[in-house]
């Protein structure tokens, strides 16, 4: 039998997934269909894509949602209700999303790619990418310290759902086949379609940027995982800066910069962020991207042109200051962990490549355990601890001080930060993607602790 119908076969036997949207506004007892998930402190939005990557569309009319015309089905309701609730969260203008002064707030919003089998479904009693998306919004809801005597900063995640689960194969070892077809169908994911609706949630939950007050200003974080990091990373290199509006002049806002093309980049001309944090972690793709980004991205020691942090400004910034937004600023940070099998061992030989975090000269940081009361790593970054018993703590260095310029950050933690490839929610994590938001004054966080989420609980 030919390996094709060898697959086919399979395939059938194991019951492929459904090819359509799984969040079409409609919930039922064990499977969550909903497009806007309201948890309270949190929403959470769905917004599906094919293979093809466009916008799956929806075959019935959803309440909430404007008709399609002719009733076809409409590939912009996932996406338009989204974006509604972007609006709505931040206090904006539904019509022009334009800041109403007294009403409009900040807000964080994370979007995140899934990755390898992994959809938009959430059935009750499974714990998937969905579920635990959903739990790392719940941690950060909790978190996030708002200013004495202010709102609670809304905090909105965008879930990009894809069919990076091809078969209903629950077996690592009987599924492992279906790498190859999705690892390519990841790379078409990544298309015009999604760039341009990645695009149009960053101008939602940026918007205002620059007309609020500092305790205001909005902040969006990308987060892609596994072949949700290729997804991420082929649609980042291709969206371009006009494809997004904002209050800041065409300078200050180089979209196509802070997504690794680098082609704006003039000397005396500071580049400053539209996203605060661009995050891949245990990526299944091959470092070719990385290495062009690097080379594209790469910045003489001496230069004046710098990647200034999204809340960098002038006044804020004087000449000299050692103040943590006045640094420079990443625009990707790539994060493996030596436990993820998956893409230490596997991706070599599925790939025919190794992923960036795993090749060791492309390292920009270390990450290396020190005593919590460590003086002899006084150049670190940002330090973290991890949530075991007993903690152990991380310095973040960087491997090269005159990489310091460099927006293109690739490292590699060990099984005590990520015990796995899909262990990227963990406690200890969190607090090294807490750490690194902070570290970077991207958004400010009350230390993780145990008590909070017993809190929570109770």
């Amino acid at each position: 039998m030919k390996p094709a119908a060898c697959l086919i076969a399979l395939c059938l036997l194991a019951g492929c997934t459904k090819r359509g949207p799984y969040r079409t506004s409609v919930p039922v007892s064990k499977h969550d269909t909903r497009i806007i998930e309201d948890h309270g402190t949190f929403k959470l939005g769905f917004i599906e894509f094919g293979d093809d990557g466009k916008r799956l569309p929806l075959k019935k009319a959803i309440r909430g949602a404007q008709p399609a015309p002719n009733n076809r089905p409409d590939r912009d309701v996932q996406l338009n209700l989204v974006l509604a609730e972007l609006y709505k969260a931040r206090g904006l203008n539904p019509a022009t999303v334009a800041v109403v002064p007294g009403k409009t707030v900040g807000g964080l919003t994370i979007i995140f790619a899934h990755g390898w089998k992994n959809n938009a479904q959430s059935i009750e009693g499974r714990t998937k990418d969905v579920e635990k998306f959903r739990a790392f919004l719940a941690d950060v809801a909790v978190e996030v310290k708002p200013a004495p005597d202010k709102a609670p900063i809304p905090v909105t995640g965008v879930y990009l759902g894809w069919h990076g689960r091809s078969v209903n194969i629950n077996s690592g070892f009987l599924n492992w086949w279906s790498l190859w077809p999705r690892y390519f169908a990841a790379g078409r994911v990544g298309s015009q379609e999604m760039q341009t609706t990645i695009a149009r949630v960053i101008q939602a939950g940026v918007a205002g940027r620059g007309t609020l007050k500092e305790d205001k200003r909005p902040r969006v974080i990308l987060i892609g995982h596994s072949l949700g990091a290729r997804v991420l990373e082929n649609a980042l290199q291709q969206v371009h800066d006009t494809q997004l509006d904002g209050e800041d002049s065409a300078n200050d806002r180089k979209l196509g910069l802070i997504l690794g093309q680098c082609k704006n980049l003039k000397d005396g001309n500071p580049v400053k962020s539209v996203v605060d944090l661009t995050l891949l972690v245990n990526e299944a793709a091959k470092s070719r991207q990385v290495r062009a980004a690097t080379k594209a991205c790469h910045l003489d020691v001496t230069a004046d042109v710098k990647v200034r942090h999204p809340a960098w400004t002038k006044m804020s910034c004087p000449a000299g200051s050692n103040a943590l937004r006045c640094q420079p600023y990443p625009l990707f940070v790539h994060i493996t962990t030596t436990a993820d099998w998956a893409t230490r061992f596997l991706a070599p030989v599925a790939l025919l490549g190794r992923t960036a975090p795993h090749t060791s000269r492309l390292w920009t940081h270390r990450v290396n355990k020190v005593s919590a009361q460590s003086t002899l790593v006084p150049d670190y970054v940002f330090k973290f601890q991890t949530q075991e018993e007993p903690a152990r703590t991380y310095a973040v260095t960087r491997v090269h001080p005159n990489q310091a310029k460099n927006p293109v950050w690739v490292m590699r933690v060990d099984n005590h930060v990520m015990k796995s490839h899909g262990d990227i929610w963990n406690e200890s994590f969190q607090n090294m993607i807490k750490g690194l938001m902070g570290g970077l004054d991207v958004v400010d966080l009350r230390n993780f602790s145990r008590e909070n989420r017993e809190q929570k609980k109770r």
